[in-house]
């Protein structure tokens, strides 16, 4: 499968950290009171169930990126475009794509919780090393065809 849009090869590595905490999560949790994430306690407590609990979760994680991803993030680079403020676009894309970091961060601190037990500042820091390293392979400042 081959993503020529810049925003769909960055959605696919923020997803990977969410399916990355799914898996995680969904192998070393056995009840919903053991999940520290909001959404998804609240999910596998409505459901009553860990497995239907993460999969909506992530769910309605994947549907909420993609709406972000796809819509608003090109309709603000397009405004900026357009804008007086134009010759900034480049300066505004870097400062996206290191702040979006910020969110397979906290999935990867989220997923390593269960096993890895050194602390939260190095999983971070492991974390962002692992996302800027993937935004490298991807390469997002490759323009789309």
């Amino acid at each position: 499968m081959r993503v020529r849009s810049r925003w769909g090869r960055i959605y696919l590595v923020v997803m990977a950290f969410y399916l990355f905490d799914y898996i995680s999560t969904f192998l070393y949790c056995s009840n919903p009171d053991e999940e520290g994430g909001f959404f998804a306690h609240f999910f596998m407590k409505l459901t009553d169930s860990v497995p239907i609990g993460l999969t909506l979760n992530i769910s309605v994680w994947a549907m909420f990126w993609a709406i972000i991803f796809f819509r608003v993030y090109p309709y603000l680079l397009r405004s900026i475009e357009e804008s007086p403020l134009g010759k900034y676009t480049k300066a505004f894309e870097i400062a996206m794509f290191i702040s979006l970091g910020y969110f397979p961060a906290l999935d990867f601190v989220a997923a390593t919780s269960w096993y890895l037990h050194i602390p939260v500042f190095y999983r971070v820091v492991i974390g962002l090393m692992v996302y800027l390293i993937s935004l490298i392979w991807v390469k997002p400042f490759e323009k789309s065809r």
